[in-house]
């Protein structure tokens, strides 16, 4: 029987400086790991933002989305032009910001 030796050199998370956990060889720090598993697991957390909507963006909509279809229109192709956002998006949240006005 082999007796192996608990090794002491623990890696720091990046992150937070506390000390990783041990890896899934038993008593050996993972090799690749840069955070501890609370950071880890903050970090899935995140979901990285497809589209910034800017509140410059709610006020103008909110200045000049009524008036007509053709009004809209215009305010969305204006939008388009200055964001580079697609239409989809921007009129998904037109729709909703005209709601929360009521």
């Amino acid at each position: 029987m082999r007796c192996v030796e608990l090794t002491t050199d623990s890696r720091l998370c990046q992150q937070c400086g506390s000390a990783i956990e041990e890896g899934r060889s038993r008593n050996k720090p993972p090799t690749e790991a840069k955070y501890c598993l609370r950071c880890r697991t903050e970090r899935r957390r995140r979901a990285s933002l497809k589209y910034v909507w800017r509140p410059e963006y709610d006020e103008y909509l909110k200045a000049h989305y009524y008036g007509g279809l053709n009004r809209r229109f215009q305010v969305l192709n204006r939008m388009i032009r200055e964001t580079g956002l697609p239409r989809r998006y921007i009129n998904y949240v037109a729709n909703s910001v005209m709601w929360r006005r009521s």
